[in-house]
């Protein structure tokens, strides 16, 4: 049974357990068990699978981190995929914040010189 959701009801576990079945299933991340799997996978020790590249024209490179735990008493294999596009993406957003932040600082700065300080004790109380 494959199933999206951002939660699985604990009874839907249970009669997939009683059927002898499997689900697959894309974990919502407000839920606990996946802010904690991508802890893990985020840490720099965690070991990930080979990179793969699934279409050749894309340039895409996916990675996986496979770990498990429990969930309401069922024991579960939880997938953590990386998706290199996605790192790129990320890496542009922080780029951006980056110089937007620089840009403030130095009208913050240009600011700052312009107002005269009078004594060590005023630029403190600027700062």
């Amino acid at each position: 049974m494959a199933l999206s959701t951002l939660r699985i009801p604990q009874r839907l576990l249970n009669a997939i357990k009683r059927a002898k079945s499997h689900l697959i299933s894309r974990g919502g991340s407000n839920l606990k068990i996946v802010k904690e799997v991508i802890g893990q996978a985020d840490k720099a020790t965690t070991v990930w699978s080979e990179p793969y590249q699934y279409i050749k024209k894309t340039g895409a490179v996916y990675q996986f981190f496979e770990t498990s735990a429990t969930y309401y008493d069922h024991d579960v294999r939880l997938i953590v995929v990386e998706l290199s596009a996605l790192d790129k993406k990320k890496e542009n957003t922080l780029k951006r914040r980056c110089e937007s932040e620089q840009l403030r600082m130095e009208e913050l700065m240009k600011d700052l010189q312009k107002q005269p300080f009078y004594c060590l004790e005023d630029a403190e109380k600027v700062a």
